[in-house]
């Protein structure tokens, strides 16, 4: 019998500001292969119109459409040999989508969610993706979230500290 073994497979999920490309960066050059898959990269592509989530059926429609193209460029990293991490700010829907589409992977959602504090504290540091009202309302709705394989408190851990641990859980 042919056991297929495929690389592995996280999602990086988190609030803005919660370090998840300052994390998926440290990972990515410990592993021999890897790939990150930012969501907000394939969230770029939609030009006009380009809505956010919370934009009505517009923002929905793209976001989702967004989910799974995500899913098919992680499919082809995985499918040539590359671990993947891919980035994202999850809803429920949008963590079981993942999670469905990416079933045979066994994809491992890691929720990095420190105190809302300190994400205004990291805001401050670099230019506005948000603005406060919006920032705290998906700070709020990540709070909620219970779709989740790890969570992680990141509020008083370096960066490094909290990619040695997702680099664990990666096997």
């Amino acid at each position: 019998m042919c056991i297929i073994k495929f690389m592995a497979l996280i999602i990086l999920n988190g609030p803005t500001g919660a370090g998840k490309n300052t994390i998926s960066a440290i990972i990515a050059k410990k592993r021999t292969r890897c790939a990150v898959v930012d969501f907000d990269d394939i969230r770029k592509m939609f030009v006009k119109p380009h809505k956010t989530p919370w934009d009505g059926e517009e923002g929905l429609s793209q976001q989702l459409l967004g989910v799974n193209h995500a899913c098919l460029i992680a499919q082809s990293f995985l499918e040539n040999k590359f671990d993947v991490i891919l980035l994202d700010v999850l809803s429920e829907e949008t963590a079981k989508i993942y999670k469905d589409k990416l079933r045979k992977y066994s994809p491992k959602l890691i929720f990095i969610l420190p105190s809302f504090d300190e994400i205004e504290r990291r805001n401050t540091t670099r230019p506005p993706r948000l603005t406060n009202q919006e920032l705290e309302m998906v700070y709020k709705e990540q709070a909620q979230l219970k779709t989740f394989d790890h969570k992680i408190d990141n509020s008083l851990m370096s960066a490094d500290e909290v990619a040695g641990k997702v680099n664990k859980l990666m096997g």
